[in-house]
């Protein structure tokens, strides 16, 4: 079969990102209302695919997935003026994950690291997200810091469970079938790519600092 390298990227970027939207959308609308857990599992599956995005795929699909799934789900969800600290916090967790391409194997080693790094995205993007809160919501002093960073104390341990749990349920069936059940695909990155794909997180990153965004609805 002949390998046509960018298009086999993009299909499994799509799959990715469908997964990711209906499955974000799907819990929200299937779990009982007020379920404090819901918004931990709607994180998780985000994560998750940004982090196979990173790691599967690689280059400018870490940053693309993870911000197609936040950019149609939150039209249909809603959001406020956090969501580029969301958006680009699940855009680090792109990245962690693309760190990991070049050792990516189907093995309980390989598994074991993904996840350990899934959870070490977790505290990223909680440190993240939560300085937007504090930058957006919180007076800005020391105070606020602490008030904010302990308030958020509870959804990180949500964000802690629900990742160490479904990062290893779906990567297991996900990089088996990568591996074993797809054609070849090339996913050598050219350094234009690699940097881009740094870059680009960076400058999502800083707009969310210099560019108040009003709610989605």
């Amino acid at each position: 079969m002949k390998k046509i390298f960018g298009l086999q990227r993009t299909v499994l970027a799509l799959i990715l990102i469908c997964v990711g939207v209906f499955g974000r959308i799907g819990l929200k609308e299937i779990l009982p209302p007020g379920n404090s857990f819901c918004m931990f599992d709607m994180f998780a599956v985000v994560a998750v695919m940004a982090l196979l995005a990173g790691c599967l795929i690689g280059g400018v699909y870490s940053l693309i997935v993870p911000f197609f799934i936040m950019l149609f789900s939150d039209i249909y969800l809603g959001n406020n003026s956090i969501l580029l600290f969301t958006w680009s916090g699940f855009a680090f967790i792109g990245l962690m994950g693309y760190a990991l391409k070049k050792r990516r194997d189907y093995s309980a080693k390989f598994i074991g690291t993904l996840t350990g790094i899934g959870v070490g995205s977790v505290l990223v993007y909680d440190f993240w997200t939560n300085l937007g809160w504090w930058y957006l919501f919180y007076p800005h002093t020391l105070n606020g810091l602490a008030l904010c960073y302990t308030m958020a104390l509870p959804f990180t341990m949500g964000h802690l469970i629900s990742t160490s749990i479904i990062v290893p349920l779906v990567s297991i069936p996900a990089v088996y079938i990568h591996k074993y059940g797809l054609p070849k695909i090339d996913t050598a990155i050219k350094p234009l790519e690699h940097y881009a794909t740094i870059c680009l997180t960076i400058v999502l990153a800083g707009l969310s600092v210099f560019i108040p965004v009003a709610s989605i609805m």
